[in-house]
């Protein structure tokens, strides 16, 4: 669920987030078809075990994930793949958490929403909470009209909290600050609505619209509703899809793209493992405009989604390790560095007789920090892609004082827009400022 919202990392590319039975994988924003993701977070150390909900902090360049295999939240670096330790872990009895299966992160106030499934409870937790912490908030009891909630949605503009129901096909809406057995100030819940065992949803402040997934089959599920934000009671949705040429089969989680107009949902297992991608004014039995689905996909039981809609990366000097004058831009400390790291190296062997004497950036996860949101300013031949024996080769041998065809000899990938010496060194010009 998006909330704000092997290739090494990348900086806040456009970028789709997907849960799996056991993984996390990450796509190109517009992937299509029968495509590898461009990096999958996996393993034992990772701490994932049957992750549901996720959300991207692009402010604190966090990934964020609820278990509800282990009744635990884990937070990763954003870029985070391979077999990776959680940073953090909010996990144990007095956390509240009861198979976590939907969260949101509210940025504005600092704190992460969790849909505890087995719990019919919503636990509000520090966003940066670690190990065996209470909720700062637990919303629960019969009052709330929760019955299996599946994912929640803060609206931080206008200070409110949504939550799907699986069990008795409703969304119930309450204050931002609700707690403890408070009754919902809204309810969406009747025939004429639609719903059917929602299961993801979102709040679109933008368009001032409540967009919800049906799960089931039958009449009303398969289906993606929306709604007026301030929908209450058994009222209609204002749009519909569903139907055949959907592709919608037991659909769980969505997310919504503001930024290029469209709907992603996932469907977990019923009809093959898949993500469709709609324009959010869809309606109707239309076709998806992308499908992601296949055995190279990775997707196994996907549940929920999260895009990121890109920044530019920051500005990169090749002074990697922050050297004083005297030693900056140096071939055999920052170029070597930058050869190590498109290699793959990290820790003390990225970094070992590769920095300067007066280096004010030594340590190996610094330096990799920086050069994970720099990644893709790497890309001297902009080819799209950054790699060792082409650009890592390229600023090495800039560094050592190469031009013209030395330079370039057999070091430009085949498909580079960035081909000639002269083109070149221009780009590389500009890094060392």
């Amino acid at each position: 669920m998006l909330v704000v919202v092997g290739a090494a990392p990348a900086f806040a590319q456009d970028e789709m987030f997907v849960t799996n039975a056991t993984s996390i994988t990450v796509y190109a924003r517009t992937a299509n078809g029968n495509v590898a993701p461009v990096r999958t977070l996996a393993g034992a150390a990772t701490g994932l075990n049957f992750p549901v909900g996720v959300a991207v902090d692009l402010v604190n360049n966090e990934l964020i994930v609820a278990n509800a295999g282990n009744d635990s939240v884990t937070v990763y670096a954003r870029t985070a793949s391979g077999n990776t330790a959680p940073l953090r872990t909010i996990g144990g009895p007095i956390t509240g958490l009861n198979h976590p299966d939907g969260l949101a992160l509210d940025l504005v106030n600092n704190e992460l929403v969790v849909a505890n499934a087995l719990g019919n409870s919503i636990t509000v937790h520090a966003r940066t909470a670690d190990g065996n912490v209470a909720p700062v908030r637990t919303l629960v009891g019969g009052a709330t009209g929760l019955s299996s909630p599946v994912v929640p949605a803060v609206d931080a503009v206008n200070n409110e909290l949504f939550v799907s129901n699986a069990g008795d096909t409703s969304v119930t809406v309450y204050a931002r600050t609700a707690n403890g057995g408070a009754a919902p100030v809204r309810t969406l819940f009747g025939a004429a609505t639609g719903l059917a065992s929602p299961t993801g949803l979102l709040v679109d402040t933008v368009n001032n619209e409540l967009v919800v997934v049906n799960s089931i089959n039958g009449s009303g599920g398969n289906s993606v509703t929306v709604y007026s934000r301030t929908a209450d009671g058994d009222v209609a949705p204002l749009r519909k899809i569903s139907g055949a040429a959907t592709g919608l089969c037991g659909p769980a989680g969505l997310a919504v793209d503001l930024v290029n107009n469209e709907l992603a949902v996932a469907n977990p297992n019923k009809c093959g493992k898949s993500v469709v991608v709609f324009a959010r004014t869809a309606n109707g039995d239309v076709a998806p405009v992308r499908t992601l689905s296949g055995a190279m996909t990775g997707l196994d039981v996907p549940e929920m989604v999260a895009i990121t809609n890109g920044a530019p990366p920051p500005p990169l000097t090749l002074d990697i390790d922050a050297s004083l004058t005297s030693t900056k831009y140096d071939a055999l400390t920052d170029g070597l560095l930058v050869m190590r790291y498109l290699f793959g190296l990290t820790g003390t062997a990225l970094t070992n007789g590769a920095v300067g004497g007066t280096a004010t950036r030594s340590d190996p996860t610094a330096i990799k920090t920086y050069l994970d949101a720099r990644r893709p300013r790497l890309d001297i031949d902009d080819s799209g892609t950054a790699d060792a024996l082409t650009d890592g080769l390229l600023v090495i041998r800039y560094l050592f004082g190469l031009r013209g065809s030395s330079l370039i000899a057999g070091a430009v990938d085949p498909l580079a827009k960035r081909k000639t010496a002269a083109d070149i060194e221009a780009y590389l010009q500009t890094l060392l400022p």
